[in-house]
Parts: C-alpha cells; structure tokens; sequence
C-alpha cells in the first residue's frame, strides 16, 4: 500500500467510530468512495457496495455539480464549508447542517468530506428557505473579515472570485474604490456603488452593496458584500450616451454635448480668470463634392477632416461636429493669443492634406472663424454665434483662412438676417418677378430664346438682382420652392407669346439641390401640363456640379426629363469639377461658356479648346456676359453659334420681349 492510501486508511479507520454520518465523495466521478455505518443509514443503503455501486451524477442538478467543482478548488487552500444542503437518499429530500472539507484519496485526488453535523428541524423552515436561496441565487453574496480575507462565499460569487480573489482590497479595479468603501462603512456602515471589479473572467461593472456587522459563527466584525453583475447595462448606458452626445459618423461630441462642455468650460474661465476661444469651421466648396463623388465618399471625407482636426489640437481641447460640414473646436486656457493663431494654422494645414478615399486622393480647404473669452461674448451662445459670423468673413475672403470676429461682422450678420427675414415676406406678398435677358443667334443678331432671371421688386431698394439674395435664400432653404416658381412663370409666359406669335426658347436655371430631391420630374410634368407649355420649348440650365459624377440616378433623372422633350444645357461651364469623361455620357444639348472666359483677352486659347469640344460632343455653344463689339468678334471666329449680354441687352420684362421681338419682324 501506498503512503498516501496509507493515510487515507487511517482516517477511514477513524471516521468509522464517529456516530454521525461521514461519508467521502468522489467529485470527478460523482460516487460515494467510502461511508461510515451512520452514513450508510442516512442514504437508505443496504451496504457501502450497494452506497458505492450508485452513480449521484443521474439526480445531480447543473448547479450542484457547479458548486461541487468550486469546492475542490477551494480546498486546494484548505478551506472548509458549514451549510445547509439537501440530500436525496433514494429520492427523499433531507436536509442537513454539513460540513465539507477536502480529503486526498488515490492518486493524491481531492475528495469531499462530508459529515452532517445535525438533522435540521423542520420547524425552522425560514432559515432553510434562506440558505438555500443563498446558495441558488445569481446576486454575488461574499463575507470579508476584518482585515479583508474571505472566508465566505455562495455558489454565485466563487463562480466569479476563483481562489485567487481572496482579499476584498483586490476586488477593485480602481483602488479609490476600495478606500470610498471603508470611508462609507466606517462613517454610515454602509458602502453603495456601482464599479469596475476584477473577477476570473476579466473586469465587470458590478452593483455593490457592503454592511458591516458582527459574523454569524465567529462574533467578529465582517463586511458583507453583495453584488450584481450590471455590465450589460453599462454597456447599454454607455451606447445611449454615444448616440445622445456624439456625433454618429465621426464620434466628435455633437452639438448637444458641445453647449454642455463650454458652460462648463465657460464658468471655470470665470472663476480662474482665464481666456478661451472658439473656432467655428465649415468645409470649402464641400458640397460639389459630396454632391458629385456622392454621399458615401463625402462622408469619409467628414472622417478624415475629424481625423485631422484631433491631431491639430491639443488633448484638453474639444473637437466636436455639429452637422452637415461644420466643426467648432474648443481651446482651453490660452497661454497668449498668438496661442490660437497657431492652432488654427495647424488646422488649415491639417486639413488641406490631401485624404485617400477609395480610389481618390481628395483635397479640401476650411473657413475659420475665431471668437475669444472674454472679448468676444461670456455665453456659449454668443461666443458660438459670433465665431460663425466670422467664418462666414473667412468664407467671403474665398476660405481655407481663419478671422478674428469683430463688431461690424456682427452688424453684417443682423443685415444678412433681415434680408432672410425680408425674404420669407416677399414670396408671400409675391414681389419677385421673372426678367429675361434675350439669347441672340451669333450670325444674323435675331432673338431666338431668352434665359428667365429672377428679380427682387424691393419695397425700399427697388429692382434686386438674384445675385444680391439668392445665397441667403438657399441657405434659408427657400431656393428649391422658387425654382419651382421660376418654372411655372416662364412656362405660363411662353404659352403667352405663342398665343401673341412669338415663338422663343426659354431657358431655366436649376440649382444643383434640385436634383436631389425626389419630386422634380414630377413637378415639371405636372407644370407642363397645368400651363399647357410645350416641353420642346423649355431648356433646364444646370450647373457642372449636377452631372459631374458617378451617380446612376442623377444621370437616370437627366435622361427623364430630356425624354419629356426639354433640352438640357450646362450653365457656366469652365468654373466647376470638370471631368470631360462625364459630359460625354450626358445628354447635354449646349455648353454655355461662362462670361469671365469671354471678357477676359488672355482666355482665348481656352476658349478654343471649348469650342473644340463643344464640335467634339456635337453640342450647341452659347457665350455668356458679351459686352463689346470685340468679344463678339472673337466668339464668332470660333464658330460660337449664340451669345447673350449686355452688348445687346441687358435682361428685360416679358412685355419688353414682346416688343422687341416685333420691332425685329418689322
């Protein structure tokens, strides 16, 4: 016999004395390996080899043979168990005190010793219940001595502890915890809180509640702990604050966090004195691109641009995104105002690196504007408002710069929101009118179309060219609704002059957001058939932007509204992203070539490739803003087929047309 069978029999001669029931139990094979006379009584056995021969596995519920594994690994340390536990001898439930400690058997396995100390009175059915709830529950429920040892722990909390989380100090992950605890017991004897904790399995959000108290068995003062897992919902917690106060393309705070963070920012400033500066940013001419290469590659272009603007800046400041393509940045406690000029060098440097999207290298500016804490404002809002009006000075000096905000742009500000305001009233009291400039055949000076050009009948100012308002009114959201309007005024106007015998071509602008809408096919059909107006004598004048891209759809909707019989022409052409490997594939039917291509002497050799191309794509050349006899000259030795300007004349009303058009029949 081996040393260690040796031993074991030794103790077995000695258990066989005791009077109440010690049995062995073989955890990996679920068998009883040996049991006292006592024992034997207690599971109703014939025999031990009647006791042995049964197989426990097949009554054993998954949390029992959980908790069993558990103590094996507890008894490695030499730790030992007094509960309650339930029994089945032959299927009967009995319930008794036991105690479980570990015993080596052969092959130095680690066995269960147990031994039931006492039947337990049935009248005490309430401590029953509660231990065994103790020991079915998930809630985590661990006692602590004093000095912060285990020596207790339910089957939920070892699931969780192993046998290496034996001392409560290593339970957390932030050691503040563990000192906000003893702090909480020893001043109110209790500790609440919600944190990160180090389990077997990694580190988990726990709900912890510790009581301190006298330990049961012992008398002693303990911590009693219980804790439920919460991770999940910290988890959940954390997405929703994701989604409520960051941006959901570029991860940047989105506005709702920003106004947050500079009111806190703001009343710091104050109370220490310190300045602060916002730095208000919209991308140049981004819209072309994200209208042109589409909306899947202008938003990796918004990702990179947040990319740069988070290595521009330093940690302690906010980048945050509050829409669309603009930006505001936060700079904290500036050492000196030059501070700021740096950084927002470093942006437009940044910035204007060229980004790989895909296939493409793409290059994009930005417009700054800067307002500064205290000069400028004392409250988010107005720090935010005037660091957007300087942006827009930064915008009108042709961007990729940055501008300091000062009194006037605030008064330019107030002009450009009265004229929104003054807007919104004209094209309810209808005081916008269409004026058409003539379209003259390059040969023989006769009128044969005209272009409809929106005008502005101003209570005070008189007669507004669009160019005074049309920015303000698309950035108000107006210009798609009178676009339209144009539309159905001149269709009506060209009924008119078929009825009066004059028989033009009217052409109409159409702004590029036009296009992204859903219902602008529609809306023509349905102008169409309300005036009466024949499809072959209208022409939609579209800007590069429109067809200068890779979207099946734009082209799709093209082709739509050439095959209800409107012609189609590209408006100052020469000025945008051209890609001459688009146009060829549209079905473009003129190329109006933009005025500063005309005026200008030094254009001509540009001015013959266009016309090349315009012979290359079979299209119609229309040569915009002539204004002198020499131009005029120039446009026709290049086999410029119609012009336009002020050379002839200037845009007119409809009844202006009528008599022209009858003075040259006459």
């Amino acid at each position: 016999m081996e040393e260690g069978d040796l031993i074991v029999a030794k103790q077995i001669s000695l258990f066989e004395s005791f009077t109440i029931p010690v049995w062995i139990f073989d955890v990996d094979r679920s068998r009883i390996y040996w049991a006292n006379d006592a024992a034997i009584a207690l599971w109703d056995a014939n025999s031990l080899a009647d006791l042995c021969a049964r197989d426990m596995a097949h009554d054993m519920s998954p949390s029992v043979r959980t908790r069993l594994v558990q103590y094996q690994e507890e008894f490695l340390l030499g730790h030992s168990h007094i509960e309650p536990w339930t029994l089945y001898p032959k299927g009967q439930p009995r319930t008794f005190k036991c105690h479980f400690s570990g015993i080596k058997i052969d092959q130095n396995r680690i066995a269960l010793l147990g031994m039931a100390l006492a039947d337990a009175d049935q009248s005490d059915s309430e401590t029953l219940r509660s231990s065994q709830a103790l020991l079915l529950t998930s809630v985590m429920v661990s006692l602590y001595e004093h000095s912060g040892k285990l020596i207790y722990a339910n089957p939920a909390a070892r699931t969780m502890l192993g046998i290496n989380l034996v001392e409560l100090s290593s339970r957390f992950v932030d050691p503040t915890n563990f000192s906000e605890l003893i702090y909480e017991v020893d001043l109110k004897g209790e500790f609440r809180a919600e944190c990160l904790v180090n389990t077997v399995h990694g580190e988990f959000w726990h709900e912890i509640t510790v009581q301190y108290g006298p330990d049961a068995v012992t008398g002693s003062n303990a911590y009693l702990v219980s804790e439920t897992d919460i991770s999940m919902r910290r988890a959940a917690q954390q997405q929703a604050h994701l989604l409520a106060y960051n941006d959901g393309l570029t991860g940047l705070v989105n506005r709702v966090s920003l106004v947050e963070q500079l009111d806190r920012e703001l009343q710091l400033a104050k109370r220490y004195k310190q300045t602060l500066a916002v730095l208000f940013l919209d991308l140049d001419r981004f819209k072309p691109i994200n209208d042109t290469l589409g909306h899947d590659v202008g938003d990796e272009l918004l990702i990179g641009v947040a990319e740069s603007l988070v290595d521009a800046v330093y940690e302690t400041d906010t980048v945050s995104r509050l829409g669309g393509d603009e930006f505001i940045c936060i700079l904290r406690d500036l050492s000196s105002p030059a501070s700021v000029a740096k950084t927002a060098s470093r942006i437009l440097q940044q910035i204007a690196v060229p980004k790989a999207i895909g296939d493409r290298e793409l290059i994009v500016t930005t417009s700054i504007g800067i307002s500064v804490y205290p000069a400028d404002g004392d409250s988010s809002r107005i720090l935010m408002k005037h660091a957007d009006i300087a942006m827009y000075q930064s915008k009108a000096q042709g961007g990729n710069t940055a501008t300091y905000f000062d009194a006037e742009m605030n008064q330019a500000s107030e002009t450009r929101m009265l004229l929104e305001a003054e807007l919104r009233k004209a094209q309810q009291a209808n005081e916008f009118e269409v004026y058409y400039q003539p379209r003259v055949d390059a040969v023989n000076h006769k009128t044969i179309g005209v272009e409809a050009l929106l005008r502005w009948n101003h209570p005070q100012r008189g007669l507004l060219d669009a160019g005074v308002f049309i920015t303000v009114a698309e950035e108000a959201g107006m210009l798609i609704e009178i676009d339209h309007w144009v539309l159905q005024q001149a269709a009506q106007q060209q009924v008119i002059w078929q009825q009066q015998g004059i028989f033009l071509k009217v052409s109409i602008n159409m702004s590029a957001r036009q296009f992204k809408t859903k219902d602008l096919l529609p809306r023509i059909e349905r102008t169409l058939q309300q005036t009466g107006c024949s499809a072959k004598d209208l022409e939609l004048e579209i800007t590069e932007s429109v067809y200068m891209g890779s979207e099946r759809p734009v082209l799709q909707l093209l082709e739509d509204i050439r095959a209800t019989g409107l012609s189609l022409s590209v408006d100052d052409f020469g000025t945008g992203y051209s890609n001459l490997g688009y146009l060829k594939d549209f079905p473009i039917d003129s190329l109006k070539i933009d005025q500063k291509f005309v005026q200008d002497d030094g254009s001509h050799a540009l001015l013959k490739w266009i016309a090349s191309l315009g012979k290359l794509l079979n299209v119609r050349l229309i040569a915009e803003g002539v204004e002198t006899e020499e131009q005029l000259k120039r446009l026709k030795g290049l086999d410029c087929e119609e012009y336009q300007g002020y050379y002839f004349s200037r845009p007119i009303s409809a009844n202006a047309i009528s008599r022209l058009i009858v003075q040259q029949k006459n």
